[in-house]
């Protein structure tokens, strides 16, 4: 619930910047628009680091048991 909840309100947030934010500033600051670039590669990053926590899990969920290091991974991908 929790992956779901940050993937619907900051997906929705980093959606409207990419669409209205990050073209503004491109065509009206130009020289701003490697700060769009990266902004844009960390959505990116973002939407799917939090892709693969939530397969991590749903596995983790699925099994229902401890399987060898997928804890420190659902930390290690949560903490990211």
């Amino acid at each position: 619930e929790l992956v779901d909840y940050f993937k619907r309100e900051l997906d929705g947030h980093m959606s409207d910047e990419e669409k209205v934010l990050f073209p503004f500033l491109q065509t009206h600051i130009p020289r701003l628009e490697p700060m769009a670039c990266l902004l844009l590669s960390e959505h990116e990053d973002f939407r799917n680091s939090l892709k693969s926590l939530k397969a991590s899990l749903s596995e983790f969920k699925r099994y229902k048991s401890i399987k060898s290091g997928a804890i420190d991974k659902i930390c290690e991908q949560g903490t990211y």
